[in-house]
């Protein structure tokens, strides 16, 4: 089974369109997609048919429509599998979420440069958050309008801008508009990409669908930082370089969406833009999943704003590829985590999660008053298991237990909650360093996500979700 794009030319006589739908209703051929498109000469018209199909119902169906009096001529046809599309929308958010983690090994190039304080950083850290969230809850509404193609790829030409200006940056203001315009592009991939599995799986699995997503923004979230760390260490252009190659990657990306032909079908027109809500049915199972995710995401942050920035005190020397690689590790153990713990229970994944990011968090605690390696090192190992059976499990369960009307919404909302996760720890514990000092900060940090932790714990024990 594949998808087939039928280009035909025909009459302009009245009732055409549903004589074809007729005629592939009575093939039993769904119609996924159909558009007419005027021709030059005032009385024929071409239309394009996109549906689902093997290959027997392909020769059927070509056949039947040179059978139609109203059909001139049978232009072409074009079969791809979906696995393609599927496979190409999961590397664009996979390149996306790594460019905007590339830039976080060389913060600290950036602070000796232009003599940033550890606010700045954190401002400029978390900027793409300012663009992000209303470009998820925007794209996510738009999407049931058109086909995921037309929002992926401008989203990759988006991440292409914002890289560039990286490239070419000299000022503190170019660094925060190109963050900016990496939220924009990494928005648009967050809003899309799990309903655009979802809809490319073979069998439509959510659950597959939110694990496929979860694992490549954890990938991206990996390498990005790894990628940096090496090259602002060992290669020429340090602040160049990195971008340049994320530049090279993109590419096939932006390739691979353009010639990606499958589409998600759904309402055409008349769509208006709303603010996101909830079914009520619903309210607390997505409550445990948003709370889960926001501490996940805001724990883990940390090793990517403001462990990097206090490394160098702790080991004696800076180390670029050190503060990249913390970031890398955390997030290849989570990748491990979530490949090993996709056939668990989403329970038993949210109440794992949870028991190892909070130990992690305390072993932070630890380091930040010791300057304790070997509590820094054991801090990454918990936080990287944590993460990565709690973040997918939480995406899992809102995709799985939310109905097709609901779901645009309530992913939209999620990820809100997800991404305030990273800005607002990032932002609050930098502010707060400059101000108390990074420990007694972070003492203040540790109780408030303790709690928030012990609030996560309660509600996924109630949960009865397989």
């Amino acid at each position: 089974m594949g998808e087939c794009v039928l280009s035909v030319t025909v009459s302009n006589h009245p009732g055409v369109l549903a004589r074809i739908s007729n005629l592939f209703a009575g093939l039993g051929i769904n119609i996924d997609h159909i558009a007419t498109v005027r021709s030059r000469e005032r009385h024929v018209s071409r239309v394009r048919i996109q549906a689902e199909m093997d290959e027997e119902g392909m020769k059927k169906i070509s056949y039947s429509l040179q059978q139609l009096p109203d059909v001139i001529r049978l232009d072409k046809v074009r079969t791809r599998s979906k696995r393609f599309s599927y496979w190409s929308a999961a590397y664009g958010l996979f390149i996306a979420v790594m460019g905007l983690n590339l830039v976080s090994p060389i913060y600290a190039l950036y602070k000796q440069q232009w003599h940033l304080t550890p606010g700045m950083l954190s401002i400029a850290f978390a900027a793409y958050a300012i663009a992000l969230i209303p470009s998820i809850v925007i794209t996510g509404q738009l999407l049931p309008g058109g086909g995921f193609r037309r929002f992926l790829v401008p989203g990759m030409m988006i991440a292409m801008s914002g890289t560039l200006c990286l490239l070419f940056a000299t000022s503190y203001p170019m660094l925060v508009v190109a963050r900016v315009l990496q939220g924009i592009s990494v928005g648009i991939f967050n809003g899309v990409t799990v309903a655009a599995l979802t809809r490319l799986h073979p069998q439509q699995n959510r659950r597959q669908a939110a694990m496929v997503g979860a694992i490549a923004v954890t990938a991206g979230n990996a390498l990005g930082p790894m990628m940096g760390g090496i090259l602002a260490q060992y290669a020429p252009y340090p602040t160049q370089l990195p971008y340049f190659i994320h530049l090279l990657l993109m590419i096939p990306g932006l390739v691979c969406l353009i010639s990606s032909r499958a589409e998600l079908s759904g309402r055409a027109s008349g769509y208006k833009l709303h603010l996101p809500t909830l079914p009520r049915s619903g309210t607390k199972t997505f409550s445990v999943a948003v709370l889960s995710s926001f501490v996940a995401w805001g724990i883990t942050s940390l090793y990517g704003s403001t462990i990097p920035m206090y490394l160098n005190e702790w080991i004696g020397q800076t180390s670029y590829v050190l503060s990249g690689l913390i970031v890398a590790i955390v997030l290849i153990i989570a990748a491990i985590a979530q490949f090993r713990s996709a056939r668990w229970k989403l329970r038993s994944m949210g109440l794992f999660g949870t028991i190892l990011i909070g130990l992690g968090l305390l072993l932070l605690v630890v380091t930040v008053h010791t300057g304790s390696l070997i509590c820094l090192s054991a801090s990454i190992v918990c936080v990287g298991m944590g993460y990565g059976p709690l973040y997918a499990g939480s995406l899992a369960l809102v995709n799985e237990t939310t109905s097709d009307e609901w779901r645009a919404d309530v992913l939209s909302l999620f990820y809100v909650g997800t991404y305030l996760g990273v800005v607002l720890p990032a932002i609050g514990l930098g502010l707060m360093t400059q101000w108390f000092g990074l420990q007694r900060a972070f003492d203040c940090f540790a109780v408030l996500f303790i709690i928030l932790i012990l609030a996560g714990w309660r509600g996924w024990s109630r949960q009865q979700t397989a």
